[in-house]
C-alpha cells in the first residue's frame, strides 16, 4: 500500500485526492504498482483529467471499477447518439461518474434528452450532472407537470432544463406547482404520486 500511495505522491496527484481515494476503496492500494500507473495514464491521457483535478479521484474510481470493455460500451452509446469524442471528454471532466452509470440508465436518459427534450450533445455535455438523476422518479415527473402547465397555456418560469432538474423537490413545487394549484386542482396530489420526496 506505501508503494502505491508513494506512487500517486510522486506523480502529482494533491493529497486531498489521494485521501479520497484511500476512503472511497483502500483495496485499490492493495494492487499492483503496475495497475495504478495504469489507471493513472487512463485518467489523464486518454480522458484528460489534470491529477490535481478535485475531479481525478473521482475519475479514477469509475475507471477502477469498471473493465475497459464496460467503459468503451458506454462511450459508445454516447457516441450512438451524436456525441463527439471532445463532448464525451467534457462530461467526463466535468463529471465522471456519468460513465458509472449502468448502460440502460444511459441509454434511457439520452433518449429522453435527446430525442424526446430536444437537448443537444454539448449541453449535455456542460451539464453532465442531469444524467445521473433518477427519470422515474424526478425528471419524467417534473416535465410532466410542464407540459400540463404548457397544454394549460399557463405562465410559467422559463428555467434551462438543468436548472428545471437540479432544483429540490420543495422549490420545484414552490415554482411549478403551488402557483398552479386553482388552474389545475389535482396538480399537487398527482406529481407527489410520482416524485421522489
Amino acid at each position: 500500500m506505501e508503494t502505491n500511495l508513494l506512487l500517486l505522491k510522486n506523480c502529482g496527484v494533491p493529497d486531498d485526492g489521494i485521501k479520497t481515494l484511500v476512503l472511497r476503496n483502500p483495496r485499490y492500494f492493495a494492487q499492483n504498482p503496475e495497475w495504478i500507473k495504469g489507471l493513472l495514464h487512463r485518467v489523464e491521457n486518454d480522458f484528460q483529467v489534470p491529477l490535481d483535478s478535485p475531479m481525478f479521484p473521482y475519475g479514477f474510481h469509475t475507471l477502477a471499477s469498471q473493465k475497459q470493455c464496460t467503459v468503451d460500451r458506454k462511450i459508445g452509446i454516447f457516441k450512438s447518439f451524436g456525441w463527439s469524442d471532445n463532448e464525451i471528454l467534457e462530461m467526463f471532466r466535468k463529471f465522471p461518474y456519468c460513465i458509472a452509470q449502468s448502460e440502460v440508465k444511459i441509454q434511457k436518459a439520452l433518449n429522453l434528452y435527446i430525442n424526446e427534450l430536444g437537448s443537444e450533445p454539448a449541453y449535455l455535455a456542460s451539464q453532465p450532472s442531469v444524467l445521473i438523476y433518477s427519470l422515474e422518479k424526478r425528471v419524467l415527473p417534473r416535465m410532466q407537470v410542464l407540459k400540463l402547465l404548457d397544454e394549460n397555456k399557463l405562465e410559467r418560469r422559463k428555467l434551462a432544463l438543468y436548472t428545471v432538474v437540479s432544483l429540490s423537490e420543495t422549490k420545484f413545487i414552490d415554482y411549478f406547482v403551488l402557483p398552479y394549484k386553482d388552474q389545475i386542482p389535482d396538480l399537487y396530489e398527482s406529481h407527489k404520486k410520482t416524485a421522489a420526496p
